[in-house]
């Protein structure tokens, strides 16, 4: 949700207190993953010789614990002996063994998010947060035309545009592309392709008089683009009096 359509929907959405709702949930918990019962997680806790090392670095201790769960013995391959993955069935390969460390411990880290902060992603909300608070009022300050540029000029074949406000609209282009970018991997848009989602299935099996036009459904991103795409390359949905209207 951009600031526009918050303001649009009567308040309901405030990013400020939002942000100041995770803030505090941060002072109180911060970011990091606590041992959770139920999940397979490595690098949190890592025990040798020296005794327990909790310095929570997956990086650091992720591949030990692996192979101390996993990798206890070595194969005979080619007439040399190397380490065994019990897991994969397969020679030990550390890079299969991160990427499955980082599949585990990203599962276990987002539901301790959703359970503390009510989001799987509270960094990236938080971020996307600040630079929507911060890019709003930045569009919504008046602007001092020799910030940008003093040239009133008319541009020759744009009726209406001079040098400034060529200036200017690429200002607030930049602004809502930098509010876009930060908004992906969040939860806001996450919910947004959710809602989204319901509204084009509502289209394709929309059994109404009046069908629904997907181009009233005002949402703009790549994932909207390729599910238009999708729509508009499938046959089936032109056939139907009462579908999906192009």
């Amino acid at each position: 949700m951009s600031f526009s359509e918050y303001r649009a929907s009567g308040g309901r959405f405030d990013p400020k207190t939002e942000y100041e709702r995770l803030y505090q949930l941060k002072l109180q918990h911060g970011f990091t993953v606590p041992v959770m019962e139920g999940y397979e997680q490595y690098g949190l806790k890592y025990t040798d010789k020296r005794g327990t090392l909790n310095i929570n670095n997956p990086a650091f201790n992720g591949v030990k614990d692996y192979r101390s769960k996993f990798v206890t013995s070595k194969k005979r391959v080619d007439g040399k002996f190397k380490w065994f993955d019990s897991r994969t069935g397969k020679v030990f390969d550390v890079n299969a063994a991160k990427e499955y460390i980082a599949e585990k411990n990203d599962i276990a880290a987002k539901a301790y998010y959703q359970k503390v902060y009510g989001t799987e992603t509270p960094v990236a909300d938080m971020n996307y947060l600040n630079k929507l608070i911060r890019n709003t009022n930045r569009l919504n300050q008046t602007v001092n035309p020799l910030k940008i540029t003093r040239d009133m000029t008319p541009i020759e074949g744009e009726e209406g545009e001079t040098v400034f406000s060529k200036a200017n609209q690429k200002r607030i282009n930049t602004l809502n592309n930098e509010i876009a970018e930060a908004k992906k991997g969040t939860s806001y848009e996450k919910k947004e392709n959710a809602e989204l989602e319901y509204k084009i299935n509502q289209a394709v099996t929309n059994k109404e008089e009046e069908p629904i036009n997907l181009k009233d459904v005002s949402a703009t991103s790549g994932y909207v683009d390729m599910r238009r795409k999708q729509l508009e390359i499938d046959k089936q949905f032109n056939t139907s009096g009462s579908g999906v209207v192009y």
